[in-house]
This record gives C-alpha cells, sequence and structure tokens, in this order.
C-alpha cells in the first residue's frame, strides 16, 4: 500500500507552562491564584520542565518526532505591565534553540489559559484595552523568539475560555478563571460574553499583525477545541451560532444555558449530614463550600497493626459518606465490606471478619479512645481527604447564597473553632476549611466603566430566576434541615438532654439565623444510612437531569464551533468585529471525544468529559475524521493542524496505546480522501497538572509517566504509547502507511 503521509510529515508533542512548569511565588498566574482560592491542588514544581526541558526534548526527538510544542509564561515574561524580563527571554531562546538543534520546529503558544495578576487587575479578558494589551506582549515575545519560530498559536482553546464567564445551571463552579461571582445570573454572564468573544477575535487579529509585521513568512493560527458531534447535530449547533442577530438574542442563549429548565423542591431544604463534595454527588446537588474536611484512617486491632494488609480480611466501611466512589477499593488487593454503622463495623472487627475498620479520622479516633490497649489508628495518606458541603437542590441559587454566606461566616467569627473544641475535645481545634473565591473579580482595580451595556446592582439582582425552595421555607416560617444522627462530633443526641448536639447541628442553626434572624427557626429530619441523601433534596426532577443537560447543550449556541465560523465570517460581526475574519495561516484545532449518534447517556459522557472527566470520555476517531474534512471544506486551501489530540491512561474503556492508533488511521484517512493534513502535535510529552485536578491516571496525558506527588527525582518512564508513536512514526519515515 502507498504511503499517504509525506516523510516530512509534522508529528509533534505538547507542553504547557503552567502545567509543566516550576514558578517562584512572586510570579504567580492567574492560574495559581485561581488553585489556591478554589482549594484545588497547586502544581509546584509540576514536571520541572522549565529546568530539565532538555530532557523531554531528547524524548521528543527519540520519538522521531518534528515538532515540539509550548507556551509563554506571560506572568514571568511581563512581571510588571510593560516591564519585561530580559532572562526569562533567555531561557525561552535557549529552549527555542535546543528544539531547532534536535530537528525539530517550535511552536509557540501565547496565551495557554493564563495571564499575568496585573492583567487580571486592569480588566482581565473583558477590558476594552486586553487586545492591545495582548498584542504588546505578543511583540515583545516576536522580537525576542520571531527570528527562530515559524509556528505560532496565539490563543489555546478560545472555545473553553468562555467557561470562566458563563456556568451551565448543572455546574457549581466556574471552570475556569477569572469566574463571575456568585450572584451573577444570565444576563450578567452573557454580557461579559459579549465582551470576551470580539476580544479574543481582536486580540488574535492584532497579535498575528504583530507576527507578520516582523516575519511575514509566519504560520500563525488557534486552536479551538472541538467536540466530535454527529454531522446533523454540529450543524445545527453551528446555524444557532450564525443566527444571531444581536445582544438581546443572545441573551436568550444565555438564559437557556445559565438557568435551571425545572427548579428543583424536595422533602428538606437543606443537607447538612457529613456528605462528601464528590463529582456523583456534585452532578445531583449544589454545594457549599467546605464546612469540614477529614482524612481517611484505619482502626485495626493493635496485634495486626503490622501486618493487617496481609490477614486476607476485607476492611469495613460504613454505608453513607464514607463509602462513595473514591472508596472503592483502598489499598490495592484489600477489598471492602459495607457496614450498617460504625458499631457494626466495630463487631465485625472484634469477630475477625474484616481486618479493620476504614472511615474518617475524627469518628475513629473516638472508637479508639474507647479502648486505647486494644486499637491502633492508622493513617492513611494516600487515600487523602474528603471535604463536606451543606447541599441544596439545583436551581435554588438564591438559597445556595444564603447557605454559603452563613458557612463563610460561621468558619470566619470563631464559632467553628469553639465547635470543633466542643464536640472533638481529644483533636486539637485547627483552621476551618478554606474560602473558596468563586470570582477573581475583586482583584480588578475600581475603574470607572463607559460601556452603556454594564449592569446595574438591581439588574444583577434580578438577572436570574429565584429558586421556590427558600420562598416556601419563609412563607412556613422555618428551615427543614436533613442530618444523619450518629456522626461522631457532627450530629449526635445529648446524653443528658437527649437533643441534638454537633458541629452540624450548630451551623445548621446559622443558616437558620442568616435567613430568619433566628437560630431557633430550623427543624432537623433525621436521616438514615439508608437515605441517599441527595433524593430527599429532589425526588421527581432529578430523572430529568441528564436529558435536561443535553438538551440545553444542544440548543444553544455555546457549544458550537464558534471560532472557526468567525474566520469563516459566518458570525454577527458585533461578535466578530469586521477585519478579524479570516486572521489565521493555517486551520488550528484540538479534538479529543465525540460519538456518532445522540444517545442519552453517551452525550451525557460527552458534555462530562468537555468539563474535564476525562476516564468515561466517549473515544470517538470517526469523530477526527469528519472535524478534518469539515474543516478542509470550511478553509479550501488553508493546511489543516491537529494541534491537541490525546488521552488519559484509559478512557471509555479504551487504554492511550490503542487511541493513539485509532486516531492516527482516522488522519490517514482524511489525507487520503484529499484533506491537507499539515500536522499532527499529541497532548504531551509527559504527565502534568492538569489544571489544578489531582494527578492520577483519569488525568493523566503523558507518554511518558511521571509520579508528580510521590516521585521526587520527577523520573520520566515510558508508557506503550509512546513505544507505537515511534512506530508510527517510524513508518512515516520510511515512506510506509500507518495503518
Amino acid at each position: 500500500m502507498k504511503a499517504v503521509l509525506p516523510r516530512d510529515f509534522l508529528f509533534g508533542v505538547a507542553t504547557a507552562d503552567h502545567q509543566c512548569e516550576a514558578y517562584e511565588a512572586a510570579l504567580e498566574d492567574i492560574h495559581d491564584y485561581w488553585e489556591k482560592s478554589h482549594l484545588r491542588t497547586p502544581r509546584g514544581a509540576a514536571t520541572d520542565f522549565r529546568n530539565r526541558y532538555l530532557e523531554d526534548i531528547q524524548l521528543a526527538q527519540g520519538l522521531g518526532c518534528s515538532m515540539f510544542r509550548f507556551s509563554i509564561a506571560w506572568a514571568r515574561a511581563e512581571p510588571r505591565p510593560g516591564e519585561y524580563d530580559a532572562e526569562v527571554f533567555k531561557h525561552y531562546r535557549k529552549l527555542t534553540e535546543a528544539i531547532r538543534a534536535a530537528g525539530m520546529e517550535p511552536m509557540v503558544t501565547l496565551h495557554h489559559f493564563n495571564w499575568p495578576i496585573h492583567v487580571q487587575k486592569r480588566g482581565h479578558l473583558i477590558a476594552p484595552e486586553f487586545p492591545k494589551t495582548f498584542a504588546r506582549f505578543v511583540a515583545e515575545v516576536v522580537r525576542n523568539l520571531g527570528d527562530v519560530v515559524r509556528y505560532w498559536i496565539t490563543i489555546n482553546e478560545p472555545s473553553i475560555l468562555i467557561g470562566g464567564y458563563m456556568k451551565p445551571w448543572w455546574q457549581r463552579d466556574y471552570a475556569l478563571p477569572p469566574g463571575m461571582g456568585e450572584d451573577a445570573g444570565p444576563l450578567e454572564q452573557t454580557e461579559a460574553l459579549a465582551k470576551l468573544i470580539p476580544n479574543l477575535f481582536m486580540a488574535n487579529r492584532l497579535a498575528r499583525e504583530e507576527i507578520k509585521r516582523l516575519h511575514p513568512d509566519a504560520m500563525v493560527s488557534v486552536n479551538p477545541y472541538l467536540l466530535g458531534m454527529p454531522p446533523m447535530v454540529q450543524a445545527h449547533l453551528d446555524s444557532q451560532a450564525v443566527a444571531i442577530r444581536d445582544h438581546q438574542h443572545l441573551a436568550q442563549h444565555g438564559q437557556r444555558m445559565a438557568e435551571h429548565p425545572m427548579p428543583e423542591r424536595g422533602r428538606i431544604d437543606v443537607v447538612l449530614a457529613s456528605l462528601p463534595i464528590t463529582r456523583s454527588h456534585a452532578d445531583q446537588v449544589d454545594f457549599s463550600e467546605p464546612y469540614f474536611t477529614v482524612r481517611y484512617a484505619l482502626l485495626v486491632k493493635h496485634e495486626h497493626a503490622s501486618d493487617w494488609s496481609r490477614t486476607g480480611r476485607p476492611v469495613a466501611v460504613v454505608k453513607g459518606p464514607i463509602l462513595h466512589e473514591t472508596v472503592t477499593a483502598p489499598i490495592e488487593g484489600v477489598g471492602v465490606r459495607a457496614a450498617e454503622s460504625y458499631a457494626a463495623a466495630m463487631r465485625m472487627l472484634e469477630q475477625d471478619e474484616v481486618s479493620g475498620v476504614l472511615g474518617h479520622d475524627l469518628a475513629l479516633r473516638e472508637l479508639e479512645k474507647g479502648d486505647p490497649n486494644r486499637y491502633r489508628l492508622l493513617p492513611l495518606r494516600k487515600l487523602g481527604h474528603e471535604s463536606y458541603g451543606a447541599a441544596v437542590a439545583k436551581g435554588n441559587n438564591d438559597l445556595l447564597a444564603a447557605v454559603e454566606r452563613a458557612v463563610r461566616k460561621f468558619k470566619r467569627s470563631g464559632a467553628w473553632v469553639t465547635s470543633h473544641r466542643r464536640h472533638f475535645p481529644e483533636h486539637p481545634a485547627v483552621e476551618p476549611p478554606g474560602h473558596v473565591v468563586r470570582s477573581l473579580e475583586h482583584l480588578v482595580e475600581a475603574q470607572a466603566s463607559t460601556d452603556r451595556r454594564d449592569l446595574t446592582t438591581q439588574q444583577r439582582k434580578t438577572s436570574h430566576r429565584r429558586g421556590p425552595v427558600l420562598a416556601e421555607a419563609l412563607r412556613r416560617g422555618y428551615l427543614k434541615v436533613g442530618v444523619t444522627v450518629g456522626e461522631p462530633g457532627m450530629c449526635y443526641r445529648d446524653p443528658t438532654t437527649h437533643e441534638l448536639s454537633g458541629l452540624e447541628v450548630e451551623l445548621a442553626r446559622a443558616v437558620a439565623d442568616e435567613i430568619f434572624g433566628d437560630p431557633t427557626r430550623v427543624h432537623f429530619q433525621e436521616l438514615t444510612r439508608h437515605h441517599h441523601r441527595t433524593t430527599l433534596l429532589r425526588p421527581f426532577t432529578r430523572l430529568f437531569d441528564v436529558p435536561l443537560r443535553n438538551i440545553t447543550a444542544l440548543s444553544t449556541a455555546f457549544n458550537a464551533n464558534w471560532w472557526h465560523l468567525g474566520m469563516a465570517g459566518a458570525l454577527p460581526t458585533f461578535l466578530c468585529p469586521p477585519g478579524c475574519e479570516g486572521q489565521q495561516d493555517f486551520v488550528g484545532l484540538d479534538y479529543y471525544w465525540g460519538l456518532d449518534h445522540i444517545r442519552l447517556h453517551r452525550l451525557h459522557q460527552l458534555m462530562d468529559a468537555a468539563a474535564g472527566h476525562f476516564d468515561h470520555a466517549p473515544v470517538y476517531p470517526q469523530g477526527l475524521y469528519n472535524t478534518l474534512q469539515h474543516a478542509s471544506i470550511m478553509f479550501p486551501g488553508l493546511p489543516v493542524v491537529v494541534v491537541e489530540n490525546g488521552c488519559v491512561t484509559e478512557a471509555g474503556g479504551v487504554d492511550r496505546a490503542t487511541y493513539l492508533r485509532l486516531h492516527l488511521a482516522a488522519l490517514e484517512r482524511a489525507a487520503a480522501d484529499g484533506v491537507n493534513v499539515g500536522g499532527y502535535v499529541w497532548w504531551s510529552i509527559t504527565s502534568n497538572r492538569e489544571w489544578g485536578r489531582p494527578s492520577d491516571a483519569a488525568t493523566d496525558f503523558g507518554l511518558y509517566h511521571i509520579e508528580l506527588d510521590d516521585d521526587p527525582q520527577l523520573q520520566r518512564i515510558a508508557t506503550p504509547a509512546a513505544d507505537v508513536y515511534r512506530e508510527l512514526i517510524a513508518r512515516t519515515r520510511r515512506g510506509e502507511p500507518l495503518s
């Protein structure tokens, strides 16, 4: 069979500054701040690419790559407005020259989801001056690197950047910085998008003009993130974007995206029952910021303290808050046995039916206290911790805001520490869980606005529909709070008075005080461990959530391929200003996941993957073929470059090596059918910090694996996919087909 791809086809790998480079605390970028304020995993040293770039370049060279993509750390390059660090540019110069010396083309990304704090203070991406601010930074980069870089990405995945300004009704938080605040309704979010989208088009235009002014032969583009929708569905979405008439019409799309179509009401108003803030729970309810954080531990008999894992017996886990999706096999080779209560678990331990009782450290410490000579508490650091939040039904933003205020006051006023000391006397009172900042708008310097579309305070307050639960509670005159009685220290009956007591009980009274001005106006509903706590909040409409999400996603323009539509001159000019169309030298795109037909559970998986839950993502190589074909039709004559394609350790039952083979076969087929495919870049060369998420198999896209948390040497270990990529690149170099 004749080879389809030329021998010099551009195969590459990629990194990004925030995800791979170490940083100095004095030079935090917006994502460092976001991760701290949202209590997410910080990048720390990341992969230490800044110091070990030669090692990673050699790995890419060893694969046979001819392209290496990296991004510029804007916060380091321009630490203060208009002041550029010559040493930083020297570093990137050495990096770029090392890539070229290894026989590879550098591809430089200028804005990879990140910006300096000083840009945030000046109004971030929606400030009127942002395009010019960005263009000045780009001009400085080009002056330093333009003679050794031909391929440029101005703005990484603009289609994802809107997640910092628009929050779908099924998400508790904004996906990216800066966020729009707790009380931002659809109007305010849409107004922000009406500033963001044209700013991104204008920023790309001005940046490309700076690059081409100094280096006319440069290849400049943008890489929108594209989901592999069935062609008819994608055509419908794109038609939605093209048909937007004006700001009011755009606001209608925002209304559908931001407001729950069926605000929910259940048999109780709020759950305060040691409910962990987990992915599956957050799919069903909205959480306050954490009010308590616990670590996992294991209670064992003294005689088995050193060999409990070798007894062959499972560990007991109490049904309820501990037994959730992150604890199904706490230690490799040791099973889990459910127990109805801590008392039942202790009976299992006494009868040697289990080797230990797994739970949170505070509860187990109380049990250990009962007979310290018989039991021993062992920390399980690898399991980390879990945080508890107050839960309310989705679609009730006003109630959630009140609960959030109460939680925050409870922690900041000293009431949390007092309650901790009262109910956990054997455990030292530490600081309460950190404060989650929903928006970084507080960093923006006050400035007079001249934009006639700015919303008044009253408009902000009335720009989203009020939920029915708080209104009903106000009518009845008290709050209904679900609690689990018997949680040590959290919620229990006082042995003397038989009244409910505990930290969660006191927090519930604080919520009632916030809403009614009276802490006694709360009725507690006892939940058994058999209750699924979220169903009491939402007994009926939960059944419709998945289809409602999918309908929302398919009925708005925000999931359209709006960037390429703008490049093609098809968007209205208030979104893509005149002169911004056609500002690309190749068609860039990122493709990861897709599906061939509309089935509710598969579409839910696709939407979930777009939100960062990659391990369950639907793998669909035909989607890459379709996307390449569509791009070729939209922009005849321009090469199409796959700027990102990649897979975590396993997605949807497909391992990374198989994923790579299937997608390169799809790319080869597209090239055989006439698509001018100009290059393919795998994300990523190594494991990396995936934007505040824990480092695990579900977030690791690396051809070379790094134990980011447990290996101080940060050793690069080849995965099977690295061998596959090397083999396929070698076939191309020999003039052989990939499949």
